[in-house]
């Protein structure tokens, strides 16, 4: 009976941690983080960043991952100033803990904003995305996007992760 009990918390642990661990979003390659969402901060996390996946890149070559903005907008032209903007407006770090969160500086390469991923990365690295203001991501976007036709959805707005980045 002792042993039956055991068994049964033993399982019942592994259920209850379990189900925290998959609470998460993991995203890969190409796999997008949506920020026009209802929440203030968005959390991933992306297994073996920076690593090199496969045949065709050589090992003298240094591989960087990063998120470049996305916006799918059928309405309206999408510029790189509106991109500037809701860089701006939107802070992208690194790091699990709060204290140790380093920002991600958005930059201008062509006519994306890319944020790179930092180097020295172990198994997992954790993303968060939140708003300078405190105020939900899909408020601070609304504010600065052009609206909508009536009846159509508003724009998506992301953040595509890349593997090995080449921007």
């Amino acid at each position: 009976m002792k042993k039956t009990r055991t068994i049964l918390t033993i399982l019942i642990l592994g259920q209850i941690s379990s189900t925290f661990a998959q609470a998460r979003n993991s995203i890969g390659d190409l796999q997008a983080v949506k920020l026009r969402v209802n929440e203030k901060t968005v959390q991933v996390d992306v297994h073996y960043p920076n690593y090199r996946m496969g045949g065709g890149t050589p090992s003298t070559r240094e591989i960087i991952d990063c998120f470049v903005l996305d916006i799918l907008d059928s309405d309206h032209e999408v510029t790189l100033n509106l991109k500037k903007k809701i860089s701006q407006e939107v802070l992208v770090a690194q790091g699990f803990n709060r204290d140790s969160q380093t920002e991600l500086v958005p930059m201008i390469k062509g006519d994306n904003i890319v944020f790179k991923v930092l180097r020295g990365n172990l198994y997992m690295t954790t993303f968060t995305v939140s708003g300078r203001e405190d105020k939900p991501l899909g408020d601070i976007l609304d504010a600065l996007m052009p609206h909508t036709r009536q009846g159509n959805s508003p724009s998506a707005v992301n953040l595509l992760y890349v593997r090995d980045c080449r921007l």
